[in-house]
C-alpha cells in the first residue's frame, strides 16, 4: 500500500502470498506457507532524528536563526514545534550550515508560498526542501510544477547537501518519477548513498535494500546488514525489523538468533507489525541455532510470548497472525483452550481473503466446535470460500462431500472438478485428491473411453506424492490385472509393500495372505483443523 503522498519518504509496504503445507500433529490446524529471505520493502512510517543542540541564542547572528528556527520546526530543546515561526526564522536567514534530518510535516507545506519561498530564494537549504515538496504536490499556494519542484530538490541536494533532498532524489530515480522515463537504480543508490553517509536514516535503509536487491549496486548482504544496523541503531523499525530477519536468517553470513530477537523485538516494540509476527513465529517453532561465537543455543518454545505477540499483531490486523492466535485458542497453547475466541479470530482473518482461517472455520462448523451441533450448511459456505482462493486441501474435502453426498448433495461434476484443482495445486498438489480421480476413472463416475488410462495416470501421480491409498490400488491393479494391464503379483506385491511402509493396514493384511484384494472404497473424511512450518514473514523491495 502506499501514501497519498508517495514521496513523503517514497515508502510502500506489501506482503507475499501464501500457501499451506500441512503436517499431521495431534489435530490438523491450517497455516500460511511463506518462509523466504529478507527483501526489504519501503515501509511506511517515519523517524525524527536529532538536530543540533540550541544553545546560548544570540538573536542577531543568522547561524543562531538558523539553530532556532530548526528548534521550532522540529519542536525539540524546549521549544514548541512552531512552523510559522520557524518559517519566519529561515526566511531570514540567508544560508544555512545544518540539514534537516527528519520528514516535514505536511502542516510546513502550507507556508510554502508566502513564507518559504522567499526564503528558498534567499538561499535556505531547508526551506528549498518546502518548496519542492509544495510544488511537487501543488500544495501551499504553489501549483504543481514537476520542473520546479526538481530544480529546488537539486539546489537543495546538490549546493546544500541536504540528506532529506537527496533521499528524495533517490526515491525519484528509482521509481522514475518525473526524472528519468525508467527506474535509474543506479543514480537512485548514488543519492541515497551521499545521505546515508550523512546519517540520515531512511537513506541508509534504501542503501542497504539496494546492496540486498542488487539495485543499482553489485549485491552485497554484508554491505546490506552494515547499512541496516546503521538505521537500526538510529530507531528505524523497518531496518530493525531487516536486521532481525538478516541475524535470524544467516544473511550478510552471520547467524545469530539472539540478536535476531534482540532487533525483531525492538521493531516489535515500536508497533512494526511484521516484526510482531515474525517474533511470535519464532517463539512458537522454537529454534537451534549458532550465534556468532559458534556457540549451539536452543531457543525453547514458548507458546505464551507468541501468543502475545501474535495478539499485539492481530489487534493492527494481521490476517495471519488473527488465524495462529485462532490456532493457538484452539488448542489451548499459551492461552485458554476456547473454541468460541479461536472462532472469532477466524473470523477476522477469513474476512480478509485468507483461506486457511475460512478452512478452519469450515472445520469448525463440521465438527461442531464451541456449536451445540455440527453445521453443515456454514461448513460448505466456508469450505467453498477457501476452495475458491486456492485452499488444496479444502478442495478435495469439499470435494469429496459432494462425491460420497453424506452431509452435501450428491454432485459427481463438481466432485471431479474440485478433486482436478487440489490434484493440480501449482505449489502443492494433493495426493488423495489425485487418488480419487483414479478410483472416479476406474470405478466409471467419469465416462470415457479413456477411462482406464485416467485411473491409471492418476494413480500413478498420487503414488508419487506419497499416497498410501493410491499404492494400495495400484497393488490391486497389478493383482488383478485390471485398467487394461498384465496381471503381475510380482509388481503388485512391489506396491503393496510401499503402501504397507506408508503405513496401509490393509495392504498389510494382503502381503501377510500374499493374494490380491478388491478395489478399496473411499476413505471417509474426516476434517480437522491443520496447521504447518509457520513462515517468517518478510518485506519485499519494490
Amino acid at each position: 500500500m502506499g501514501s497519498k503522498d508517495q514521496f513523503h519518504g517514497g515508502e510502500s509496504t506489501g506482503e507475499k502470498g501464501t500457501l499451506e503445507a500441512p503436517s499431521e500433529l495431534k489435530t490438523r490446524y491450517a497455516s500460511e506457507k511463506d518462509r523466504g529471505g529478507i527483501k526489504n520493502l519501503l515501509v511506511l512510517g517515519s523517524l525524527k532524528e536529532p538536530v543540533s543542540v540550541v544553545s546560548k541564542i544570540d538573536d542577531t547572528s543568522a547561524d543562531s536563526k538558523a539553530r532556532l528556527a530548526k528548534a521550532y520546526f522540529h519542536g525539540i530543546d524546549g521549544f514548541e514545534q512552531d512552523y510559522l515561526k520557524a518559517a519566519e526564522l529561515f526566511r531570514a536567514v540567508n544560508n544555512s550550515t545544518d540539514s534537516i534530518n527528519n520528514d516535514i510535516d505536511n502542516t510546513v507545506i502550507n507556508f510554502a508560498a508566502t513564507l518559504f519561498l522567499p526564503a528558498a530564494e534567499q538561499g535556505s537549504p531547508e526551506a528549498m526542501f518546502v518548496v519542492a515538496r509544495a510544488y511537487f504536490a501543488g500544495e501551499g499556494g504553489l501549483r504543481e510544477d514537476k520542473i520546479a519542484a526538481l530544480h529546488w530538490y537539486r539546489c537543495a541536494a546538490n549546493e546544500h547537501n541536504l540528506p532529506a533532498a537527496q533521499f528524495f532524489l533517490g526515491n525519484l530515480y528509482s521509481k522514475a518519477i518525473t526524472v528519468c522515463d525508467e527506474p535509474d537504480y543506479i543514480a537512485a543508490a548514488a543519492w541515497f548513498e551521499k545521505a546515508a553517509v550523512q546519517g540520515y536514516s531512511r537513506a541508509q535503509f534504501n542503501l542497504a535494500n539496494a546492496y540486498h536487491t542488487g539495485l543499482g549496486v553489485p549485491r552485497d548482504d554484508v554491505l546490506a546488514v552494515h547499512w541496516f544496523e546503521k538505521a537500526a541503531v538510529q530507531g528505524l523499525a523497518r531496518a530493525q525489523f531487516s536486521l532481525g530477519n538478516a541475524y535470524f536468517l544467516g544473511i550478510g553470513g552471520l547467524k545469530d538468533h539472539t540478536l535476531a530477537i534482540d532487533w525483531l523485538g525492538r521493531a516489535a516494540e515500536q508497533g512494526f507489525v511484521q516484526a510482531q509476527y515474525n517474533l511470535a513465529l519464532i517463539y512458537y517453532e522454537g529454534e537451534v541455532s549458532t550465534d556468532s561465537d559458534k556457540n549451539t543455543k536452543s531457543l525453547l518454545q514458548d507458546y505464551s510470548k507468541a501468543a502475545q505477540w501474535f495478539q499485539r499483531a492481530a489487534e493492527q490486523g494481521h490476517s495471519n497472525a488473527q488465524l495462529h492466535l485462532g490456532i493457538m485458542h484452539h488448542n489451548g497453547m499459551g492461552v485458554s483452550q476456547d473454541d468460541n475466541l479461536a472462532t472469532r479470530y477466524f473470523y477476522l482473518s477469513a474476512a480478509q481473503e485468507n483461506a486457511s482461517a475460512q478452512y478452519n472455520l469450515a472445520a469448525i462448523y463440521y465438527n461442531g466446535l464451541g456449536i451445540s451441533s455440527p453445521d453443515f450448511s456454514q461448513a460448505i459456505h466456508w469450505f467453498e470460500k477457501a476452495a475458491i482462493n486456492g485452499h488444496a486441501t479444502a478442495q478435495y474435502d469439499l470435494g469429496l462431500a459432494y462425491y460420497n453426498g453424506a452431509w452435501a448433495p450428491l454432485d459427481i461434476p463438481r466432485a471431479i472438478k474440485l478433486f482436478q484443482s487440489a490434484a493440480a495445486h501449482p505449489q502443492q498438489p494433493h495426493p488423495r485428491a489425485a487418488c480419487m480421480l483414479g478410483l472416479a476413472y476406474q470405478t466409471g463416475k467419469v465416462t470415457t473411453a479413456a477411462a482406464p488410462a485416467m485411473a491409471l495416470e492418476w494413480y500413478l501421480k498420487a503414488a508419487s506424492l506419497g499416497d498410501a491409498q493410491a499404492h494400495y490400488h495400484l497393488g490391486v491393479v497389478y493383482a488383478k490385472g485390471l485398467l487394461n494391464v498384465l496381471k503381475n503379483n510380482d509388481v503388485a506385491i512391489q506396491w503393496f509393500k510401499k503402501a504397507e511402509q506408508l503405513g496401509h493396514s490393509k495392504a498389510q493384511e494382503l502381503l501377510l495372505r500374499n493374494v490380491g484384494g478388491s478395489t478399496a472404497p473411499p476413505i471417509p473424511m474426516q476434517t480437522k483443523i491443520i496447521t504447518g512450518q509457520l513462515p517468517l514473514e518478510s518485506s519485499t523491495s519494490s
